[in-house]
């Protein structure tokens, strides 16, 4: 399975084995989507918009569990472009670990919860 995103706002799944066209799409993104990573668990997305918001996408339910804006971690800033977000396959301990770099130059580590509440960080 790959997951892909874009300009389009739309993020895709595509069966590489089998499918001419993605199996999953979901176009809940509010703008152009910057990056995408699928987590440790492989039942999550995690994507940025252009923006610097942070989706985590169900795969299940193929709808979105998380939301949050990264602006508010640095409100200092116009403006927060997250340009990769990288799943981290071998942290230590449990959870589901991302790498975020962003415009502003800084990098974050996150441990996403897909249980959590929707606006949750």
């Amino acid at each position: 399975m790959m997951a892909t995103c874009g300009s389009d706002k739309m993020i895709c799944i595509w069966d590489l084995r089998k499918a001419k066209e993605p199996v999953v799409i979901n176009t809940e993104s509010e703008s152009c989507v910057m990056a995408c990573d699928w987590s440790a668990d492989d039942q999550s997305i995690l994507s940025s918009t252009i923006e610097g918001v942070i989706n985590g996408l169900d795969i299940k339910t193929n709808k979105m569990v998380m939301k949050q804006d990264t602006m508010a971690l640095t409100p200092e800033i116009s403006s927060n472009m997250i340009y990769t977000v990288k799943s981290v396959k071998n942290y230590p301990g449990k959870g589901n670990f991302f790498t975020i770099g962003a415009e502003n130059k800084l990098s974050h580590v996150v441990d996403f919860d897909p249980n959590a509440k929707f606006e949750s960080w």
